[in-house]
């Protein structure tokens, strides 16, 4: 009876491995429960464990992680001499995954560091290659950089020796990425050159790509924006016309127009936005389709081109609607509002900042940061609207002052204006105009040069009116000298210099720094205009038209797209290495009874 039951389990567990190579999960998953419960009836440990190892790697195969996690607990033997030093690897290596997919990434990392101990006393680098990966991935995402760079090294390092030249390169562009964000400057330097030339020598094309996509996001979160476009351009030709590749070159196209966007060279990254923005809708992925409708926002902007930024802006929301992508929702709502306030549409620009904020403090991810941005423009353009509102109160109330006096005389029946005109005075006197220099350029009436006066022969009303004006919309006014400097500033925003900043709130010393720190490492860095420049009661003028080269903060992080998924959740900034960009294999391992 008893050699029949274990000739039995033997069967069922080599059946178990053939339908597992197959690929067919369910029926493997069968006949290692048949053989488990066999198993049970013999009195027989090593047995007995060796079938529930077997079944927990295939439930955490088959996406059951946590039934899969109980049957490997139960495989753990009393030492790890007693089933053999291979299987005793093998099982920790399995409830490494089985934690990973429970997202228990601590647990997770103490049996894969079991693991590779043991790997490594074997001498097995195929399996310690992979087990330093996965240590690389969760130490990145439980915080842990500094360990998680150093494993990808050491990853590397096997991958050489293996002749695995394809993961070697992938291991130190992650090793890379981690460096850029431990802003270890030096190291991270010598790093991307090795990886620069191991890529050089890549006869796939398509994974060329993908690398020199990692090192325009790395060399952009490094704020140098232009190795960041020379990647990018590096990469589109060598997946461009590939059919199977659309999703990539979509990503490509969308993270060069983004990048294009920072340096500030808005036709040229208009170009690309259009083209990613066709390739996402051909493949259905509307909410990528919907970033890349914020980034054509924030160039037309840049451009001036308002409506047409409108208008994408609102596809935009209406893309992260279709998604439930309340992120994207409240970043696209902010744009519009700052392109209302722009057009001096101040009621819009109130409503579509009040709708960011309240997206934002919903949607979970709130910061101090956000919030306070948009709590300050919205504060801002709250101003501006009482501020036009009371400018509009004025105009009419003198329009109607005028109206009045000008009517006839019932004395002599003629028009006191005329009256007015008639009447002898000493010295040099003129006529009251409609558009005095109180009145902002380009809001209303014409140019005034400075010798014009305002009539000394208007009412003490009038002139308490003025008083009150001036208070209220000294902030929009525009003098001659003040516009022909505006002038010269926006002729050579256009021809690319760096543009001339209004520093104030909390961002001016990170801007003063970060200029300084582009300007030390001799980088092409032209840094994005401050949009949280506000017009202070301390400030006697600032020109209206100043606005018009600024917009939110949110578009300046750009939408940049990762290859492996464009979900929302993973546009997020999480400063981890995503478990779906590897590229190595999960394997379940199953050990065969012998």
């Amino acid at each position: 009876m008893g050699t029949n039951v274990h000739e039995e389990v033997d069967r069922l567990t080599q059946h178990g491995h053939t339908c597992l190579s197959e690929g067919n999960i369910d029926d493997a998953c069968s006949a290692f429960e048949r053989a488990a419960a066999l198993s049970s009836h013999i009195e027989e440990g090593y047995t007995e464990r060796a079938c529930y190892f077997n079944l927990g790697a295939c439930y955490v195969a088959q996406g059951d992680a946590r039934k899969g996690l109980e049957y490997l607990k139960k495989a753990v033997p009393p030492d790890k001499d007693s089933d053999g030093c291979a299987n005793y690897a093998d099982l920790h290596y399995n409830l490494g995954l089985a934690y990973d997919a429970l997202n228990l990434l601590q647990s997770g990392v103490e049996c894969y560091e079991t693991a590779l101990m043991e790997y490594k006393n074997q001498n097995n680098q195929e399996m310690q290659a992979e087990t330093l990966n996965k240590l690389a991935v969760d130490c990145s995402a439980i915080g842990e950089a500094k360990k998680a760079a150093d494993y990808f090294g050491d990853a590397a390092g096997v991958y050489k020796g293996l002749g695995d030249k394809k993961n070697e390169v992938l291991a130190l562009t992650s090793r890379a990425s981690l460096l850029g964000l431990l802003k270890e400057i030096d190291e991270c330097a010598k790093t991307l050159t090795l990886v620069i030339e191991q890529c050089e020598d890549l006869t796939d094309q398509t994974l060329q790509g993908k690398i020199y996509n990692d090192l325009g996001l790395l060399y952009n979160g490094l704020k140098s924006y232009k190795h960041a476009a020379e990647c990018f351009e590096i990469a589109i030709p060598l997946i461009s016309g590939a059919s199977q590749e659309k999703e990539l070159e979509a990503v490509l196209r969308q993270n060069l127009g983004a990048v294009y966007n920072q340096l500030g060279q808005y036709r040229k990254a208009l170009q690309h936005h259009k083209i990613a923005g066709k390739l996402h809708g051909e493949l259905g992925s509307r909410s990528a389709e919907g970033q890349t409708f914020c980034n054509m926002g924030f160039a037309y902007s840049q451009l001036k081109d308002y409506e047409n930024a409108k208008d994408r802006f609102s596809q935009a929301i209406q893309a992260s609607i279709d998604t439930n992508d309340t992120r994207s929702h409240w970043q696209a709502s902010e744009g519009l509002a700052a392109v209302y306030f722009l057009q001096g549409n101040y009621k819009k620009a109130v409503e579509n900042y009040k709708i960011a904020l309240g997206l934002l403090s919903s949607s979970g991810d709130i910061t101090a940061e956000h919030n306070e941005r948009i709590v300050n423009k919205l504060a801002d353009a709250m101003k501006f609207q009482l501020a036009q509102g009371k400018s509009d109160n004025w105009q009419k109330n003198s329009s109607y002052r005028r109206s009045k006096g000008s009517k006839k005389s019932p004395q002599n029946g003629k028009d006191e204006l005329d009256m007015e005109k008639s009447y002898k005075r000493v010295g040099k006197t003129r006529l009251r105009k409609e558009n005095h220099r109180l009145i902002a350029h380009g809001l209303a009436g014409h140019d005034i040069t400075e010798s014009d006066e305002p009539d000394s022969s208007s009412n003490s009303s009038d002139s308490e009116s003025d008083a009150e004006f001036k208070g209220e919309q000294a902030r929009y006014v525009s003098t001659p000298k003040e516009k022909k400097r505006r002038e010269r500033r926006e002729k050579k925003n256009l021809t690319g210099s760096r543009p001339e900043l209004l520093l104030s709130g909390p961002y001016q010393k990170l801007i003063k720094n970060r200029r300084s720190s582009a300007d030390d490492n001799n980088e092409a860095y032209e840094e994005p205009v401050d949009d949280n420049v506000a017009p202070s009661p301390s400030k006697e003028r600032i020109p209206k038209a100043d606005y018009s080269v600024e917009m939110p903060r949110a578009y300046r992080e750009a939408y940049l797209a990762s290859i492996a998924n464009s979900s929302p959740e993973h546009s997020r900034e999480v400063k981890r290495v995503s478990l779906d960009k590897q590229p190595h294999t999960t394997k379940s391992k199953t050990c065969v009874i012998q």
